[in-house]
């Protein structure tokens, strides 16, 4: 397993200043980074799974473990509680889209995770490119048949 650092600028892009967004690509040190802004599969399953509502924070996670084929996530202690919810919008969401979709069997606790990044761990083995757009162009290349699959699913229901 292998870890990366999503950051999270299409769902905090409404309430977060562009600069602190794109900040967060500049203290990379070392860290796989990818921009959700390059994945729009994303804030489409974040808006199925709101079934109508506002996406909340479970369904922005969901949609990340789905698209970025996370099996591991970062919490902080006060999200912990989150796991079993998650854990049903994944099954809620494999059962609409008519997909295997796994549930998540591991988290870590984390101090305070900044809300502009989500932490994951993809069983994939990723090469650091150069900076977060190019790593996110590659994983997208590495996952295109995946978010081929999935954009067939929802568009067969809709």
């Amino acid at each position: 397993m292998q870890s990366i650092h999503i950051i999270t600028d299409v769902e905090h892009a409404a309430t977060v200043p562009a600069r602190e967004l794109a900040a967060c690509g500049h203290d990379a040190s070392g860290r796989l980074m990818v921009s959700e802004a390059l994945f729009p599969e994303v804030r489409t399953l974040a808006h199925i799974l709101a079934q109508g509502g506002h996406p909340c924070r479970e369904d922005w996670l969901a949609a990340r473990v789905v698209v970025f084929q996370l099996n591991h996530l970062s919490l902080s202690l006060s999200e912990l509680d989150m796991m079993d919810v998650l854990n049903r919008k994944l099954a809620w969401l494999a059962t609409f889209l008519q997909l295997e979709l796994p549930q998540l069997r591991s988290f870590a606790l984390s101090g305070a995770l900044p809300g502009k990044l989500c932490q994951g761990g993809v069983p994939m083995l990723l090469r650091k490119q150069g900076g977060v757009v190019a790593q996110s162009l590659s994983l997208r290349e590495q996952l295109r048949p995946w978010l081929v699959q999935l954009a067939h699913a929802w568009q067969a229901k809709f």
